[in-house]
């Protein structure tokens, strides 16, 4: 409401045509009003705010918009503006807009601007912690909540005329249908696009191998082998934390490669499964205290992985290395190299 009184006296323009100016039609929102008319909308019986006019609260709550806007909306939001009038926001401040920012009583909410953060730890098959980014509203006898699935890249609407049951129900049923969905449908293309061995080429002379897989129930993908030079690296590290670091090793080492968010690029972490269950939760059994970049090499991130895809390709054909100077290519590359190379001598 602040800023609506600032951009108000600053424009010297009332709110709803800086709005309607600036920013509905730009972006191309036909169906979103501040009073439409009442063949545009769906009007409960009995009593309801349909058509109420908020005021100096229209900046909190004042806008009607149809299926179609918010769906439009959200699908930008999802490709950064795109096609929204040619407004547009870079990933980087995407992701920063769609996150929490103040804690709430609970350890699984936040609030956001002008989000509602919502953290839930069994929606995915895996258990890994879901961010579920909402925004809900209500007015009498109307009610909505907006859903947003950055993990996945999916969105939803719902908008409700009635019961707030009804919102409630459909809510919660959209939210634990779509997730495993998604998830499962992630893990398919995953698998088909990454998984699989690298290896330098055989006419390079260097023993370097990574096999890559997936599992439904863990994150990422699991780096089953890691031969760099003929050096395991999964033995490097359980001898470098034994060794150099002075430190027990706290389980079996385990690599697995996690997405970033920024393009094809990939980072390796380390992890430790127990030898032993230990039923006894410690203080620190659930803290999580990552260093990025801890083991680097001129000026290269060793944990840093880049996925190599030909143009308009539906699988990754190679994997850069960068702090290991070294790019690898697929098995089934591999060979198609290998019998290209025989075959043009």
């Amino acid at each position: 409401m602040l800023l609506s009184l600032a951009l108000e006296r600053h424009t010297k323009v009332p709110f709803e045509k800086v709005v309607q100016e600036m920013i509905l039609t730009p972006l191309n929102l036909t169906s979103t009003f501040h009073k439409p008319r009442d063949s545009s909308g769906v009007i409960p019986h009995g009593h309801s705010d349909w058509r109420w006019d908020e005021g100096i609260k229209n900046a909190a709550g004042g806008l009607y918009a149809s299926s179609t806007d918010l769906s439009k909306f959200l699908r930008s939001l999802l490709n950064h503006g795109a096609g929204l009038g040619g407004v547009g926001m870079t990933r980087g401040r995407m992701n920063g807009w769609l996150k929490g920012g103040s804690r709430t009583g609970s350890p699984w909410s936040e609030y956001g601007m002008p989000w509602e953060v919502v953290y839930s730890n069994t929606l995915a098959p895996d258990g890994h912690v879901v961010p579920v980014i909402t925004k809900g509203g209500a007015l009498a006898g109307y009610f909505s909540t907006t859903i947003i699935l950055p993990d996945y890249a999916l969105a939803a609407n719902i908008l409700v005329a009635g019961a707030a049951g009804a919102n409630r129900y459909l809510r919660d049923t959209i939210i634990s249908q779509l997730v495993p969905w998604a998830h499962s449908h992630t893990f398919l293309q995953t698998t088909a696009r990454l998984t699989g061995t690298y290896s330098a080429l055989p006419t390079s002379g260097i023993n370097t191998t990574i096999t890559l897989t997936a599992t439904p129930t863990l994150p990422g993908l699991g780096v089953e082998a890691f031969i760099s030079n003929g050096t395991d690296m999964k033995a490097f590290v359980e001898s470098f934390y034994q060794y150099y670091a002075g430190l027990p090793t706290p389980g079996r080492v385990e690599f697995r490669l996690l997405p970033t968010g920024i393009g094809r690029v990939w980072r390796m972490s380390v992890n430790f499964t127990p030898l032993k269950e230990n039923k006894e939760e410690a203080v620190w059994s659930r803290a999580c205290f990552t260093d990025i970049d801890v083991w680097a090499y001129a000026g290269e991130s060793v944990s840093e992985f880049v996925f190599l895809e030909k143009e308009g390709g539906v699988g990754a054909v190679g994997v850069e290395l960068p702090a290991f100077r070294i790019s690898l290519i697929k098995l089934k590359e591999v060979e198609k190299e290998v019998h290209d190379e025989l075959f043009i001598i």
